[in-house]
């Protein structure tokens, strides 16, 4: 079950990730802040995300409050790890491979808690 969950995961964070990423790169080629642009790509992103994994990752029934207060609280640690991330990463690599990296880390810790928190059945 958990292998074609995250075969699940995997294929609707792509669209999830070419969707943010590109708004990201977007908002960088205009000359937009990192952290801005980085955030903004993450909030587009977390809107798509919800609906892809509630009905196509996990497949659970209704919404429910719960469930959509613990998303955004998994979405909260999920970004501050990729914020992290970003931060650290800026000092040594470009910001286009730092802010993909940061997505790397981010994705991880996203999947196992919304797995074994949000989504669980």
């Amino acid at each position: 079950m958990i292998f074609k969950q995250g075969i699940r995961f995997f294929l609707s964070s792509l669209v999830n990730t070419i969707s943010g990423l590109s708004l990201i790169y977007l908002l960088l080629f205009i000359g937009t802040n990192d952290y801005v642009a980085n955030i903004s790509g993450y909030l587009f992103g977390v809107i798509i995300s919800f609906f892809l994994y509630k009905s196509y990752v996990f497949r659970t029934d209704k919404v429910n409050l719960n469930e959509v207060l613990m998303f955004i609280f998994v979405f909260l640690i999920s970004y501050l790890i990729n914020f992290l991330i970003l931060y650290i990463s800026l000092f040594y690599l470009n910001n286009y491979v730092s802010q993909l990296l940061s997505m790397v880390g981010y994705s991880a810790t996203s999947f196992f808690l919304n797995k074994f928190f949000v989504f669980k059945k």
